[in-house]
């Protein structure tokens, strides 16, 4: 019987995909989110000296064991803000999808609460250098609010934010029409760069 001798360049072919399936699951291992890293820890920071407020009160409470940042909003403002500084130069989050935090409600009324992380403003910046996202929270109710770096209002594309140059992170009710309190647990990065949003909160 004759010896059938395939082409030398669909043997490399073959060669280069058994090679990649070989190195395929090294690549996924690549991929592997890193741990989430903390910006800001409530049980950290024992003065809350590292904090800005803007119209608003905060304050340490315990709940569930847990230590949070407590803030206190009225009406006169749009956004009372918290505010979180980093402490020694932009963080570098290059290597994360985004920035989360844990919210509760523990006013009587319904609230609207956001996210925002910056790039700092310089003037050859067109619009505004920020992405944010927000939760609607009842009474009680706990969720976690999530931004995707480059997505805005709902996970849609925004600002191309830079990751390697997050000035601030805030948290703000939007527009509260009743005075509030609402719980902050820790702030951190999450994911891996280039992650895709899951879904609206």
């Amino acid at each position: 019987m004759k010896k059938l001798s395939l082409p030398l360049g669909i043997v490399s072919q073959a060669a280069a995909l058994l090679a990649a399936a070989i190195m395929w699951p090294q690549g996924l291992q690549a991929q592997t989110a890193p741990e989430p890293q903390v910006l800001y820890n409530p049980s950290e920071d024992t003065d809350g000296s590292f904090l800005k407020k803007w119209n608003c009160e905060i304050q340490d409470v315990e709940h569930n064991g847990t230590k949070l940042i407590q803030m206190t909003y009225g009406t006169k403002v749009e956004y009372p803000t918290v505010s979180f500084p980093p402490p020694e130069g932009p963080w570098v989050l290059s290597d994360y999808a985004g920035v989360e935090t844990e919210v509760t409600n523990t006013g009587e009324h319904p609230v609207l609460v956001s996210l925002r992380v910056d790039n700092k403003k310089t003037p050859d910046i067109k619009g505004e250098p920020y992405n944010t996202e927000s939760v609607r929270l009842a009474p009680g109710e706990t969720k976690t609010l999530r931004v995707y770096f480059g997505k805005s209002f709902g996970y849609k594309p925004g600002y191309a934010l830079d990751p390697s140059m997050v000035s601030a992170i805030q948290i703000f009710p939007s527009k509260p029409k009743e005075a509030g309190t609402i719980l902050i647990n820790k702030v951190q990065a999450f994911g891996a760069a280039g992650d895709a949003p899951g879904g609206a909160n």
